[in-house]
């Protein structure tokens, strides 16, 4: 008989969510009940996956959730038993752990509710006025190389030689991707005709020191750096192409605006903070202030 109720009691709670009703309580044992709009906020903050086994789940899927919300709000309540006489440390840690969850809601609530002016123009002045700040594209250089890599065994004067000798075939206008596919000894550029696949800029840290010297050493597209030695072996580098100037205004206008709407909520908030803070009312003892600061 006992299931034959639960079976009709999930029912119900099925047509509950499918249709509208004027029922204020949707759950309750005993002195503890959820009520509609408790449940609307607590779905508002489920996933979308379990509401969805919800509502197509067994009868037994909706009595789980339905009892883990009941026993969250048993449990929960059982703080309303502490006393500030007769568990001074928990009942003050609980109140200290309320004021900071209510001070986070009421500032998260203040910004949801504040209104937002138009920063157009103000994006507008930030550029005109801040545009190596706010728009500036950092220096940086595409490249291509070969490298003639050098192992524990191998004779690094010899590379170096070796590659002095290539130089002089690339400068007297051999084509560099032939000579990439002969002797360069990096796989990964060398199946991309030697080009390095990535913006690199003058303190870029993703490559060795010395890479990045040699390429930034080049005076032209299309020219050849000295031969360069790293870790990895001898470098005979090609700068491929650079990248500077300004990004325009229409490129950053977005960027810029969601800044000055996060620099007005920083500062709409530190206002609202300071409307909270002591007055001219405040009373300070300092004896006692004193003596609990010389305990720690």
């Amino acid at each position: 008989m006992k299931e034959v109720s639960i079976f009709w009691i999930f029912i119900l709670f099925l047509l509950y969510i499918a249709t509208p009703t004027v029922a204020s309580t949707v759950v309750q044992d005993g002195k503890t009940a959820i009520s509609e709009p408790e449940l609307r906020v607590l779905l508002k903050n489920t996933p979308q996956s379990v509401i969805r086994e919800l509502k197509v789940g067994s009868p037994e899927v909706l009595w789980e959730f339905l009892n883990e919300l009941i026993k969250n709000k048993r449990i929960a309540s059982e703080t309303e038993k502490l006393s500030a006489d007769k568990d001074e440390v928990d009942y003050l840690s609980l109140a200290l752990l309320l004021q900071t969850r209510r001070l986070d809601f009421m500032e998260k609530k203040y910004l949801r509710e504040l209104n937002l002016p138009d920063f157009s123009d103000l994006a507008r002045e930030r550029y005109d006025g801040h545009k190596d700040e706010v728009a500036k594209i950092p220096e940086a250089r595409r490249s291509s190389h070969i490298l003639l890599a050098c192992n524990e065994a191998c004779d690094p004067m010899q590379k170096i030689e070796e590659g002095r000798k290539l130089r002089k075939r690339l400068v007297s206008g051999e084509r560099f991707e032939t000579l990439v596919d002969l002797y360069s000894g990096d796989p990964g550029s060398r199946k991309n005709k030697g080009k390095i696949d990535a913006w690199i800029e003058r303190l870029d840290g993703r490559f060795v020191r010395e890479y990045v010297k040699g390429l930034y050493s080049i005076e032209n597209v299309g020219d050849y750096s000295k031969i360069v030695v790293s870790k990895y072996g001898t470098h005979i580098i090609r700068l491929d192409e650079t990248r500077s100037g300004y990004l325009s205004f229409k490129e950053v206008k977005a960027t810029l605006i969601k800044k000055l709407e996060q620099e007005y909520r920083d500062a709409k908030l530190a206002q609202y903070r300071d409307s909270f803070s002591l007055g001219e009312s405040t009373k300070i003892y300092p004896d006692t202030l004193k003596r609990i600061l010389n305990e720690y």
